[in-house]
């Protein structure tokens, strides 16, 4: 039976699928029929297995950045909203007393989503 793993094109996509499994031998490579078209489908299948690793790696990465970045922008909207709730706690008269000091001429304004 061992005999047998590349002797048919389905015994060979099955022993390809099996190296996931981690049942791999390579003597089974050099006792197959072609041996040159066994080698080839185990390269192929490592490097491919590879390829989709490290782009599942890059993936979830770009997730993790994506995720640490929208954390950033609602913790400065929250600051902001913090500092408007301390603002409207603070009384008129003295909001017009402090003009030209805390409310100058040009501010910046922070709006949720720009």
């Amino acid at each position: 039976e061992e005999d047998l793993v590349f002797e048919r094109y389905d015994n060979a996509m099955l022993s390809v699928f099996a190296f996931m499994l981690g049942a791999f031998h390579i003597s089974d490579v050099i006792k197959a029929t072609s041996p040159t078209l066994a080698c080839l489908f185990v390269v192929g299948f490592i490097l491919l297995a590879a390829v989709i690793l490290l782009n599942m790696v890059f993936s979830i990465m770009g997730d993790w950045f994506d995720e640490v970045r929208n954390a950033e922008i609602q913790a400065t909207y929250a600051r902001a909203l913090l500092v408007l709730e301390y603002e409207n706690r603070i009384p008129y008269a003295t909001k017009l007393k402090h003009r030209e000091t805390w409310y100058p001429k040009w501010i910046q304004v922070l709006r949720k989503g720009t």
